[in-house]
């Protein structure tokens, strides 16, 4: 399968000479901090469809667990919240006679 593509770049400190080099199906990655650099074609064998989809499913899973683990812990601060609300001892003010 060939398919083009345009060749972009990125500022990258880690890279050498400065710039990292991305290959995208998409022309415009500008509002990803890319550079549009060229237009290439790239030739490929496409992988089998059941591939692609174990991989997309892998990575949805991997995401609502990432989520689940993001809420469990911000619903453990707010259980921490209330406990520590509760806990409060109910002192009335203390009013002098003179």
């Amino acid at each position: 399968m060939k398919i083009k593509c345009t060749l972009h770049a990125q500022a990258d400190k880690y890279a050498e000479g400065g710039f990292s080099f991305h290959v995208f199906h998409r022309n415009d990655m500008t509002y990803c901090g890319y550079v549009a650099c060229d237009t290439v074609e790239v030739e490929f064998a496409e992988p089998p469809i059941e591939a692609l989809v174990n991989g997309a499913v892998a990575a949805y899973r991997k995401e609502q667990e990432r989520i689940r683990a993001e809420a469990h812990s911000k619903v453990s601060l707010l259980d921490e919240e209330i406990q520590k609300l509760l806990c409060i001892e109910h002192k009335p003010d203390l009013k002098v006679v003179a």
